[in-house]
């Protein structure tokens, strides 16, 4: 009958690369992020491979990626992997409760007395909500309240080891 799963890229749009740091040092409040420049993606026909222009990092060292990544999901089936689900709901509902909020804060008060509905709380209740989820996704993903630091990283196994292990 067909495969049922979604795609993997949703409209056409790919993953994108956002920035590299390296080295990593996390004891330092600002790490070293490559110009564009000093990285580029190899394709391959094993698939598509990271290389560094100007350094090669060392067996042990790190550097991180930030990248998008794009899923679908439609009624029976997901690209989220399920142990993601739930952070990935909570940031959902978040917006959603957020836009709810936003819809409140603009709708104005009632001219006639005996129809009135205080809008102004219920934005606000909306926006709490809204926050609560927000916290839920920001926590599981390991992520500062204010949203400082990415929640996922990756380590590699640089080539000279002789093997390509990639964990995230």
């Amino acid at each position: 009958m067909g495969d049922k799963s979604p795609p993997a890229r949703g409209r056409g749009l790919k993953p994108v690369i956002k920035e590299i740091v390296y080295p990593v040092d996390d004891s330092e409040p600002i790490s070293d992020v490559l110009e564009h420049d000093a990285w580029q993606i190899l394709q391959k026909p094993a698939g598509k491979y990271l290389r560094f222009i100007e350094d090669e990092p060392e067996t042990g060292e790190s550097f991180r990626v930030t990248y998008t990544a794009l899923h679908a999901c439609n009624a029976t089936a997901c690209t989220i992997s399920a142990a993601n689900e739930k952070a990935v709901q909570s940031l959902a509902a978040s917006y959603f409760l957020q836009m709810i909020a936003t819809y409140y804060a603009q709708t104005q008060d009632s001219t006639i007395n005996a129809d009135s509905v205080d809008h102004k709380s219920k934005a606000a209740e909306y926006a709490s909500r809204a926050n609560k989820y927000r916290k839920i996704y920001f926590d599981f993903m390991g992520i500062p309240a204010d949203g400082a630091r990415p929640g996922l990283s990756a380590v590699v196994d640089a080539p000279a080891s002789g093997r390509i292990r990639m964990t995230h």
